[in-house]
């Protein structure tokens, strides 16, 4: 009988002529060969692998030394199923898995540094080197600064301004006491107040009425040395009086007014000007009588001498002849004379106060 060879198979690996093994046959590989792509789309169903991977892997190189002219092709669903099935766990699936992770970790981690890089970067703005270095110096300058503010007055007229302010303090506080000290029977007709020297005139009933005012004054004043400079007969109300003229040497040093270096800026004339008059108006006086004298040069100062006449309360008058001297260093009372309208006394209403002052600023 004659066999007769259609495939071309060598006789050797015809199945006939081969030895059973239990190896298994391709074509029964448990799916290592998926021809589901020859089906329609509804009729393919998901097929799951029951050998190990390894056996399919066996027997996929078995087929391929079987037979060398059939080529082994994969489907897209065996590709899917191999790469990332559930029992095919191997390198393909595993390497994707591990970089994602890794990058994951790696967005995490520079994340982290550049929040940390911030924050650290925030605080040492905010705070300088200087101020962690030496706190206490760099903090202390600007407040001993701020409250030693410049001045633009120079110390020979910061001197000036002190002595002007204690010589017109130490009058003006003299002046008063010695205005509210008399008698029932007396009363002031003049008062002259000029730096080392006073000039009273007083009007009495009798020459008992001026003893005892004489006394009235050393009691309440007594290191005033009041010195009689004579006495005589004078009609006041259709009634004859005494009037008795009596002069006080002051001496000694008054007291400082505010320390050199605090007086902050330079009093001009015209300042000067505009305070006497606003001050008393300020005070409630009027100002009957206002005049700039003549400028002579002393020394560093230039001296510009002012003249004025107000009328009002006694009490006002003196407040307001210490307001000047108190904001207006730059005045210095020459001459201040008080006297009543008229022939009266002192005490019978308003009177007059006539003002000498000069006024000093840089030559």
């Amino acid at each position: 009988m004659v066999k007769i060879n259609l495939l071309d198979i060598p006789e050797e690996q015809q199945p006939s002529s081969r030895p059973q093994q239990n190896e298994p046959d391709p074509s029964d590989a448990g799916g290592a060969m998926d021809f589901s792509f020859f089906q329609e789309e509804d009729e393919q169903q998901p097929q799951e692998l029951e050998q190990p991977q390894e056996q399919q892997q066996t027997s996929y190189f078995e087929q391929v030394e079987d037979t060398a002219d059939q080529t082994y092709q994969y489907s897209d669903q065996e590709e899917y199923q191999g790469g990332f099935g559930e029992t095919g766990a191997g390198y393909d699936s595993g390497v994707p898995k591990s970089r994602i992770f890794i990058l994951a970790g790696a967005v995490i981690l520079l994340v982290v540094a550049l929040l940390a890089y911030l924050y650290f970067s925030k605080d040492q703005d905010t705070t300088p080197d200087f101020i962690t270095a030496n706190p206490t110096v760099e903090q202390t300058t600007p407040t001993t600064a701020a409250q030693q503010p410049q001045s633009s007055v120079p110390g020979y007229l910061q001197t000036r301004y002190s002595s002007n302010q204690a010589e017109n303090r130490a009058h003006l506080s003299q002046a008063d006491n010695i205005l509210n000290t008399s008698t029932a029977n007396t009363d002031y007709t003049l008062a002259v107040f000029t730096p080392g020297y006073i000039y009273l005139s007083v009007l009495g009933d009798s020459r008992d009425a001026i003893a005892q005012y004489r006394n009235q004054m050393k009691a309440k004043i007594p290191q005033l040395n009041l010195t009689s400079e004579g006495t005589e007969d004078k009609f006041a109300g259709g009634e004859k009086k005494l009037l008795a003229n009596f002069s006080i040497v002051t001496g000694g040093n008054p007291s400082q007014g505010r320390s050199s270096g605090q007086f902050q800026d330079i009093i001009s004339v015209q300042d000067a000007q505009a305070a006497v008059r606003s001050t008393a108006q300020k005070h409630q006086l009027r100002t009957t009588y206002f005049k700039a004298g003549k400028q002579e040069i002393d020394g560093n100062f230039r001296k510009t001498y002012l003249y004025t006449r107000v009328s009002g309360n006694r009490a006002k008058i003196i407040s307001y002849l210490q307001e000047l001297s108190e904001q207006y260093p730059a005045i210095y009372f020459a001459k201040v004379s008080m006297y009543p309208p008229q022939s009266g006394t002192m005490s019978g209403g308003n009177i007059f106060a006539h003002v000498e002052m000069a006024v000093f600023g840089p030559r």
